[in-house]
């Protein structure tokens, strides 16, 4: 009889910590699940954002690969007037640079900060995409030696437009 309460109170406590453990791990496994849900569906969105943002700067640089008074003006020399263009486009869409290169890959105008040479990865692109006659896209990549601009990283990413030349100008 004096071990019964001892014995009762033992199990009982047993009981609680039992409960309280399972309720916690109960608990723990909702809130990562839940975590886990949230991160994928902001991941999702983040993804749909970017393919959306990638889509946009295609459309635009096939609208202006398919420019004909860009093509003649690159034909027809007119420096003047295809700086003021290059600048347009530089601070419309807030590009670091726009460049005009020949069909060898040569840099013939620039706008922005211009690359002292084209680099490799450049230059292999530029010539895929006179090849094709398609946008090509960079990865992404860091600008420079220095990683870093104050806080912000110099994170980059190269788009490359073939003119497209028509058979009426």
């Amino acid at each position: 009889p004096a071990l019964v309460l001892p014995a009762f109170l033992a199990l009982l406590l047993f009981g609680i910590s039992d409960s309280g453990y399972f309720y916690y791990m109960g608990l723990e496994n909702s809130i990562q699940r839940n975590s886990h849900e949230t991160l994928s569906t902001i991941a999702d969105l983040k993804v749909s954002q970017i393919t959306q943002w990638m889509d946009e700067r295609r459309g635009q640089a096939e609208v202006i690969g398919a420019d004909r008074f860009l093509v003649k003006g690159v034909r027809g020399g007119a420096t003047r007037d295809l700086r003021a263009y290059l600048t347009a486009l530089k601070q419309h869409h807030h590009y670091q640079s726009t460049l005009l290169m020949d069909p060898r890959g040569t840099v013939t105008l620039a706008v922005g900060q211009e690359p002292r040479r084209l680099g490799a990865t450049a230059a292999r692109l530029a010539a895929e995409a006179m090849a094709c006659g398609c946008v090509v896209f960079s990865d992404l990549y860091r600008d420079g030696e220095s990683a870093y601009d104050g806080d912000q990283p110099n994170i980059r990413m190269d788009l490359l437009v073939p003119l497209k030349a028509t058979a009426s100008g």
